[in-house]
């Protein structure tokens, strides 16, 4: 192993940590959309039907934001409840992102074990959608982070099938943090049963299935309860969908060449606030996913069913992620 490999783990842990400090600083100092607004009533009153927060709910984050909070109110008294509640949600994000960054780098060192994986990680970091999140009172970053955490320990099913059940109970709570995040561990857990089947049926019912049913179950149970019932749950749930339904503009909603237009500017252009620089990007991520083709076809494949399946997938964070060190 080269000296500049065996530095790798610490350059993250240094890329995490600037990451970490330079977010703190700077948190959101207010509640900024409909969204976070929710959650911070969520952290007064948890009520679904009432969108306190909005459905699906996001249990698990308005645990960590109620334990904030508590934290908040005992060391700073003194703060008003709108700001402690905004930092509170807030103060999880750049923790998130750096602990996101350790486990992509774990992914890219994972699929392509070289020192240019910490690069990989440097561009993940510097991307300004990755970025922003860090600082905001929003379940995007931790439900990313925890996500990720799952993943590369996925990976490691191959030979470690300790990481599958492991990673199973974490994708479990990762959903009630952000239920997206199923989109994104559950493809790869897939692939690592696939990979431990000699186990037989038994091993992997027992183990990882149950794993990531108990974590499921630990935030779904209290969250049917204090819904009011399943079927409370669910016109609360329905009402949501509708309005996202309605007002989002999805694409695949409205398949029009314009929407199509709009999603691709957003998408690829409005993040880097500048059309040049969108082009060298996207022509950048083009070659470097040409040349993994061309190199390493599997970890293309790989990062495809990771992030593929998700509904963001084409968000330039995501784009990163298949910039691997190659």
């Amino acid at each position: 192993m080269s000296s500049e490999r065996s530095r790798s783990p610490k350059s993250v842990l240094a890329i995490a940590a600037i990451y970490l400090a330079a977010h703190l600083a700077f948190l959101a100092p207010s509640l900024e959309d409909i969204d976070s607004i929710n959650f911070a009533l969520g952290l007064r009153h948890y009520d679904v039907a009432q969108h306190q927060p909005h459905p699906p709910g996001y249990p698990v984050y308005i645990a960590m934001g109620r334990t904030a909070k508590a934290t908040l109110q005992t060391v700073a008294p003194s703060l008003g409840s709108p700001r402690t509640e905004s930092l509170s949600l807030a103060i999880w994000s750049p923790i998130a992102g750096a602990v996101a960054l350790v486990a992509a780098y774990s992914i890219f060192n994972a699929l392509s074990p070289s020192s240019m994986a910490v690069w990989a990680t440097v561009l993940l970091a510097a991307n300004p959608l990755f970025w922003l999140a860090g600082s905001r009172p929003m379940s995007d970053m931790p439900g990313l982070a925890v996500a990720l955490v799952a993943q590369a320990l996925f990976l490691r099913g191959a030979t470690n099938r300790r990481a599958i059940v492991i990673g199973a109970l974490i994708a479990g709570l990762a959903a009630g943090l952000r239920v997206q995040t199923a989109c994104l561990t559950l493809p790869l857990f897939a692939l690592a049963l696939f990979q431990q089947r000699r186990q037989g049926v038994w091993w992997i019912a027992t183990r990882p299935i149950a794993a990531i049913a108990v974590g499921g179950l630990a935030w779904a149970i209290p969250l049917i309860v204090l819904s009011g019932g399943i079927d409370s749950y669910l016109v609360a749930l329905g009402s949501q969908a509708g309005e996202d339904f309605a007002w989002s503009g999805m694409l695949w909603t409205t398949p029009t060449p314009r929407r199509l237009l709009f999603a691709l500017w957003e998408t690829f252009v409005l993040p880097w606030d500048s059309v040049p620089l969108a082009i060298v990007v996207g022509v950048v991520a083009l070659i470097g996913v040409l040349i993994a083709w061309l190199r390493q076809r599997r970890a293309v494949l790989i990062l495809a069913l990771a992030f593929g399946p998700h509904p963001g997938a084409i968000q330039p964070q995501y784009i990163n992620l298949t910039i691997t060190s190659h």
